[in-house]
Parts: structure tokens; C-alpha cells; sequence
């Protein structure tokens, strides 16, 4: 079943508080997406805010997600609010009720959750939305009103998409640096010395398994040097600075620190300002690639059929050509099942150069 025959028989009752929304504000027709997962998978959902206002450009959308994922999607146009829910914060069981009363005050008519948790099947259905679409592999799925197939052959944003049936949209995530956001990344710049047209980095991730190896990353970056690439940047995490710093070390006046010191849309500003970035499976190349840069995506645990590759042209992914045992797991994990870590190990620094050098 598609998104589109999904709300097909209520789609009267959508399309009438539409219209009668162009003309009055007796009726709004309110949709809420919700989101809760990888600041990566919350950027990787921004196309389905276009398409929601493309096929009701009157609607007011409202965005589900975590704080730490929030500001990535703050300045989108098509957004009137993104409602903050801290599910790990102090509070646990209270904080979900709290935003069950919150949602079910708003009104809204329609959920469209690409989030495949429990939890977040039960906000919406407890929240009394009379719509709720959602994925037949959610872990809640029996609390949709419309359950809608999760295609593994398909990209992460056409999955979204075909929540509102519009799968064959080509709406790429976008994120919307401001004033601020670029005044912040200017700043930094100048502190650096560093012009537009850098290389940015990114050598972490939420799973260990997913990170090229760190002494990879340090020959890579000697490589550069020597070669007379631009200078380095280093992004990502709080958490990462101190991987950061040792893969920078030895490189005065060549490679930059900027792990920890930048939100979400911050760094999309400052990535819009890169050549490239390199990155392992993370959310940094889809932070990039929503601005515009492009990126070469460092694949080892994963893979790109996974759906959750940098969308859109001018991005490579470098992955091990032929391994037994990769894919193993869609998240990556903290160790190698096969207690090899081959898929990393055998990616050696002077592939990635390579690779490199072909994008400039």
C-alpha cells in the first residue's frame, strides 16, 4: 500500500480543512512528523516537510524531535514549530504523558512518523491523532491507522516520502543556515586563517565500528599536507574534540579543531563553506550534502543499499570491494562480530587519497 492510498478516504476531509484554510482560519489543518531518532535520520526527513507543504501548502507542520537534533531543522520554511522531546532526559514515563496532554491540545489531524520505535507509534495513537501513518516495520505499527511498506531497496527519503505517497518526488533534504549560523562559522574561519574551499573531516560516529581506523585518518591528513591540499578542518561531537586533537597533532597551521564547538546547523554553515568533506557513515555527510557540499562517505560495517547514503550527485562512497561478511548490521556496533574489523582495516589511507584527489 502506498501513502497516497492510505489517506485516500480521509484525504476529502484533508484536502476541504485545506481549502477552506485559504480563505479562513476557522479551520487549520495541522500535521505533525515525528522524528526522534539520529540527528542524521532528522535531516534525512527534511524533504518530507517540502512535500507535506507542497500538497498543502496551508497546513501547518509541526517537527517531533530530540534536543540535540532540533537546531538542524530550526529556519526551515516550512516548519511552524519543532516541538523538543528530551525521551532519555530526568523525568522518563512523565516526560512521555507530559507530551501525550501537549500533542493531544494541539489538535493535530494527521502523524506521519518515519521514527520505527514503539514509543513513538504510542505518542501519536495515545495523543488521540485520528490519522497516524507509519512504517509496517515499526515496532508499533498495530497503533497506525495506515500502515505503509519500508522498501530496504529504497533510499531513506523516498521511505519518507511514501508516507504522503510521493515517493517519486525528488526533493533532496535541505537545512537552513541564518545570520547567526553564518556569523558563528565566519568567526570561527577567522580565528582559524582559514579561507573557503578547506577540507573538512569528520572521523567519528555514534558506533565504533563505523570509524575508520584513527592512525588512517592521521597518515591521511600527512598525505595531504604533503600533497598541497587545502588546509583541514575537524568536525564533529563534543565527545570527538579529543579524537580530533590527536589526529590533528603535529599538524600547526595545517589541520583545525572545530569538534565541540558548533550545533547542528552551525556546522551547516560551516561545511557550506568546504570543498568536500570526508566522513565515515555518519551524520555529518548528510548534514554536507543538505548544504550543498560534497562528500566522500567512508562505508565499513554498512552499506549505501542500506538507504542511508548522502542523497543526491557529486558524493562517493569508499567501501571495501568484496568482503564475506559486510554488510553486518544497519547501525554498525561497538565491536566486529568477526573480530577482524577487515571492512576498515584493509580501506588503507593511500585509497582514500586517491579518491580524494579525483574530486578536485
Amino acid at each position: 500500500m502506498t501513502g497516497r492510498e492510505a489517506i485516500f478516504e480521509n484525504r476529502y476531509v484533508l484536502n476541504l480543512c485545506s481549502a477552506i484554510n485559504r480563505i479562513t482560519s476557522f479551520i487549520v489543518l495541522k500535521i505533525l512528523i515525528l522524528q526522534t531518532a539520529f540527528i542524521g535520520d532528522v535531516v534525512l526527513a527534511s524533504p518530507l516537510i517540502d512535500a507535506v507543504k507542497k500538497e498543502y501548502p496551508y497546513a501547518e507542520v509541526s517537527l517531533l524531535t530530540i534536543p540535540y537534533s532540533a537546531p538542524a531543522l530550526k529556519n526551515h520554511p516550512g516548519l511552524k514549530e519543532i516541538i523538543v522531546f528530551d525521551k532519555r532526559g530526568k523525568g522518563g514515563f512523565c516526560n512521555t504523558l507530559k507530551m501525550v496532554k501537549r500533542l493531544k491540545n494541539d489538535n493535530f489531524n494527521l502523524a506521519l512518523v518515519p521514527h520505527r520505535s514503539f514509543r513513538s507509534a504510542a505518542i501519536v495513537w495515545a495523543a488521540g491523532i485520528p490519522q497516524r501513518i507509519g512504517f509496517d516495520r515499526s515496532a508499533g505499527r498495530l497503533l497506525f491507522t495506515d500502515v505503509i511498506e519500508y522498501r530496504k531497496d529504497w533510499h531513506e527519503v523516498k521511505r519518507n516520502l511514501s508516507l504522503l505517497g510521493m515517493e517519486k518526488e525528488n526533493i533532496a533534504p535541505k537545512i537552513y543556515p541564518g545570520e547567526a549560523e553564518e556569523a558563528k562559522a565566519s568567526q570561527l574561519l577567522e580565528r582559524f586563517g582559514v579561507k573557503n574551499g578547506f577540507i573538512a573531516i569528520a572521523p567519528g560516529s555514534v558506533w565504533d565500528t563505523k570509524r575508520w581506523p584513527e592512525v588512517y585518518f592521521q597518515e591521511l591528513c600527512g598525505s595531504m599536507r604533503k600533497r598541497g591540499f587545502p588546509q583541514v578542518i575537524l568536525v564533529g561531537a563534543a565527545n570527538e574534540r579529543e579524537l580530533c586533537e590527536r589526529i590533528a597533532a603535529g599538524m600547526e597551521g595545517y589541520g583545525f579543531i572545530a569538534a565541540g564547538e558548533l550545533n547542528p546547523l552551525e556546522s551547516g554553515a560551516l561545511l557550506e563553506r568546504a570543498a568536500v568533506l570526508v566522513t565515515n557513515d555518519s551524520a555529518a555527510g548528510h548534514i554536507a550534502a543538505a548544504v550543498g557540499t560534497n562528500v566522500m562517505s567512508i562505508f565499513g560495517p554498512t552499506a549505501p543499499d542500506f538507504g542511508f547514503a548522502p542523497y543526491g550527485e557529486g558524493h562517493i562512497i569508499v567501501e571495501h570491494p568484496d568482503l564475506y561478511c559486510r554488510p553486518c548490521r544497519i547501525h554498525g556496533s561497538r565491536r566486529c562480530p568477526e573480530q577482524h574489523f577487515r571492512c576498515m582495516k584493509e580501506l588503507r589511507p593511500e585509497t582514500v587519497i586517491k579518491v580524494l584527489e579525483s574530486m578536485f
